[in-house]
């Protein structure tokens, strides 16, 4: 709920040309950082409930605890953990200055609506330039987490490794949560089902060691997955 606040304020806040207290996001986050530590699982499964007219909160969130839970297990060194799940925070701030005509739209987008859509990366990366007090890895996520392992992205269509480790993973996650998350136009996958669209994105969209180090990190059958076993009965993993 924090969080969700923390966001919703600071979108307000990028609305009017301000910008949110960096010391607050710090502190949320290291926060989120003990609640992974304490349950790798918990704060994941949380980010599954979610209110529709609350995507783009969330999603910030849940890619956020994504990007801490890979981070976890790459046994990345807490600070830059940190530098890294802040940029996940604020990776789609640019949206804020989105028409919400174009977000919510329940359907395709014209050739047109997708330009304008594009634009919230570059977006993104103008909101953040200027905060002295955040780690150079919160702008180049922002402004990269769209840019594909083959070169078709956007905005600079980098190639591989021109595409820096963060925005890298940020793209990941941000697709593993955009595809399993309810939208107003659809329902969204279940976890398996997530992970499958990851994984065939690798080596075109997305890194495809990190993408098998994202689905390691997840288990094939994450926690809070209902399955049938061979014997024929239904549970829950837990």
């Amino acid at each position: 709920d924090e969080a969700v606040r923390f966001i919703n304020n600071s979108m307000d806040q990028i609305v009017i040309g301000k910008f949110p207290d960096v010391s607050k996001i710090y502190d949320l986050l290291r926060r989120m950082q003990n609640s992974i530590e304490r349950s790798i699982d918990a704060l994941s499964l949380l980010t599954r409930i979610r209110e529709k007219d609350e995507y783009t909160l969330v999603h910030s969130i849940s890619v956020s605890t994504l990007m801490l839970r890979m981070c976890r297990y790459l046994n990345i060194p807490s600070d830059q953990a940190l530098h890294l799940a802040i940029g996940a925070l604020f990776h789609d701030i640019g949206k804020a200055e989105i028409d919400e005509r174009i977000l919510n739209k329940p359907g395709s987008l014209t050739d047109q609506e997708f330009d304008e859509m594009k634009k919230h990366a570059q977006k993104s990366a103008n909101v953040l330039k200027d905060v002295s007090e955040l780690p150079t890895e919160v702008f180049d996520i922002a402004l990269h987490h769209h840019e594909n392992w083959d070169g078709t992205g956007y905005p600079a269509g980098l190639v591989e490794n021109q595409i820096s480790f963060g925005a890298q993973l940020t793209a990941i996650c941000d697709v593993f949560d955009a595809v399993t998350s309810d939208r107003c136009y659809r329902h969204g996958l279940s976890s398996v089902e997530g992970l499958k669209i990851v994984y065939d994105l690798r080596d075109k969209h997305l890194s495809d060691s990190l993408t098998l180090d994202f689905i390691r990190s997840m288990g094939v059958y994450p926690v809070g997955s209902c399955v049938r076993i061979e014997n024929g009965l239904a549970g829950i993993v837990i």
